[in-house]
């Protein structure tokens, strides 16, 4: 005779209460997802953290790391609300890191500068900022001359350091910061003045790989950022196979904010329809212009990708060349120059060309129609085939 058997299941076992330790040292518990946790009151703030753990032992051990951290937080008052009176120059300098994040182009500078710059600087990082003086300033320069750190440099720290008090004092409600001391900032003059001549032009390119030689075309040509050209896609440029010097690029929004046009004049139409079309023979998928030819430069480079820097490459040929220490950026300058004062372009058109918005290279102009700029490669064209050598791409291998 069958029987039916039914088998009792012991009940599932509630969670555990907080296990109670003297008052102020904290608590574990067990939530309903069998998961322990860590309590701790501190002057009415109650904070809690997962133990990560469903093991009773495991969870009284890391309840002591997690203390410890909480206690932390609390000595460094890293979760007492900012005020004008607890904040420290630590403390604007996050804020104006978050505020860069979002407003500012060169916010990766901003937070290397105060994360890796500053902040080893611990005492001063620590420094209460309605404590901040001038000597306190003037100490900090010192330490950083005495690392070897540049002028220049050191004068940029304090420049965004000025930059993060002035916004806790203005842009806050209420303000973080009742008064900004005098910064002591010396007169650097670094700006560069070198240029690259006319018979350059053939040396350099003749010394850089093939994969370089683009970027340094156009650079030399329309004095684009490098930040420009290593992001520049095929979409904006426009070649005109019918008449060259009518096709012109795209420049989009960059460092000043504005989009502007280039035109595509001598040498400019010929690489590009040279590197356009290795484009479309190897990597048809690549939508940007400057990219790798092959592997054969670095370990790390990937045929058909975006190339982001030349530094040593072009560090190298120019030595080769003959020119030592010259830089990509001393292009713009070079670009600048032949444009106004060979070419005879109005400045107006030529800051539009190069992306300069302040008087640091022209004087100031009215606002001009890009589509003027098409028009204007001729004139650059007829001067400089009389002026500068013309190089013709390589063949393309089969």
């Amino acid at each position: 005779m069958k029987r039916n058997v039914v088998a009792i299941q012991p009940a599932p076992a509630a969670p555990k209460k907080a296990e109670r330790n003297t008052k102020g040292e904290g608590s574990i518990f067990q939530r309903k997802d069998r998961y322990w946790y860590f309590q701790l009151v501190h002057d009415g703030q109650k904070f809690v953290t997962s133990l990560h753990t469903k093991i009773a032992r495991q969870a009284r051990t890391n309840a002591v790391i997690e203390k410890r951290k909480i206690i932390g937080k609390i000595a460094r008052q890293e979760d007492t609300p900012r005020t004008a009176e607890n904040v420290t120059v630590g403390d604007i300098c996050e804020l104006y890191i978050a505020y860069a994040k979002h407003n500012l182009k060169a916010a990766h500078s901003v937070e290397q500068m105060f994360n890796h710059n500053m902040r080893t600087s611990v005492e001063f990082w620590n420094l209460k900022a309605a404590k901040l003086t001038t000597a306190d300033l003037e100490a900090y320069k010192e330490r950083r001359k005495n690392e070897g750190v540049k002028p220049a440099t050191i004068k940029h720290e304090l420049e965004n350091l000025r930059a993060a008090l002035y916004r806790a004092k203005d842009e806050r409600t209420p303000p973080l910061l009742k008064d900004v001391p005098k910064f002591p900032m010396d007169r650097i003059d670094n700006r560069r003045e070198g240029f690259l001549d006319d018979a350059g032009y053939k040396k350099i390119l003749s010394a850089l790989p093939n994969f370089a030689k683009l970027v340094f075309v156009v650079a030399y040509h329309l004095g684009c950022r490098a930040g420009e050209l290593f992001h520049l896609r095929w979409e904006q440029v426009h070649l005109n196979e019918e008449n060259p010097s009518k096709g012109y690029i795209d420049l989009h929004k960059t460092k000043n904010g504005k989009d502007r046009r280039a035109p595509i004049y001598f040498d400019m139409h010929r690489w590009l329809k040279w590197q356009l079309a290795i484009r479309d023979k190897r990597f048809p998928w690549c939508e940007y212009v400057i990219f790798h030819h092959d592997a054969s430069h670095s370990n790390r480079a990937v045929p058909g990708n975006p190339i982001v820097s030349i530094r040593r490459t072009w560090n190298s040929a120019v030595k080769r060349a003959g020119y030592p220490g010259l830089l990509l950026h001393d292009m713009r300058r070079t670009a600048c120059r032949n444009m106004v004062q060979k070419a005879k372009i109005p400045r107006a058109l030529a800051k539009l060309i190069s992306g300069h918005l302040t008087d640091s290279m022209f004087d100031r102009y009215n606002i001009v129609d890009p589509e003027d700029i098409t028009s204007i490669g001729e004139n650059i064209e007829k001067w400089m085939s009389g002026a500068v050598e013309s190089v013709e791409p390589p063949k393309i291998e089969a």
